[in-house]
């Protein structure tokens, strides 16, 4: 995923399909000066096999999406993006992941007036035979 804070904090996301490609948005407008690019943080590759193989997501959002925790069978975090405190309103959704599940794209729509911010947000999850 690409996010607005070199740390991964912010909550203006594009996101990086593993083929190479993206959401291309830019918000400037609601960004300090300061922050003026995008930067990558990727989910690690061994996210998807063995111990450490997402289990669960939680999504945290208001009225939009601010950020993603992904866990393994143990609740432990694999990566995290985006804004994940309990602040101002913030409610958690957590989306189970079977081991016979995988991740394989997202669906959203962009929030009013932004570019890189988004609300209705769904995994696309294939269930492996």
């Amino acid at each position: 995923m690409e996010n607005n804070q070199p740390n991964g904090h912010g909550n203006l996301f594009n996101y990086i399909m593993s083929n190479g490609d993206q959401t291309k948005g830019r918000d400037k407008k609601y960004q300090s000066e300061e922050v003026e690019t995008y930067h990558i943080h990727m989910i690690p590759e061994d996210a998807y096999t063995g111990h450490k193989k997402i289990r669960a997501v939680e999504i945290y959002y208001t009225e939009c999406v601010y950020g993603f925790r992904f866990l393994d069978r143990d609740n432990k975090v694999i990566f995290r993006i985006g804004y994940t405190g309990l602040d101002y309103g913030t409610k958690v959704l957590v989306v189970p992941i079977s081991s016979q599940e995988l991740i394989i794209g997202v669906q959203c729509k962009l929030f009013k007036d932004y570019q890189t911010l988004y609300t209705d947000f769904q995994f696309q999850i294939a269930h492996l035979v």
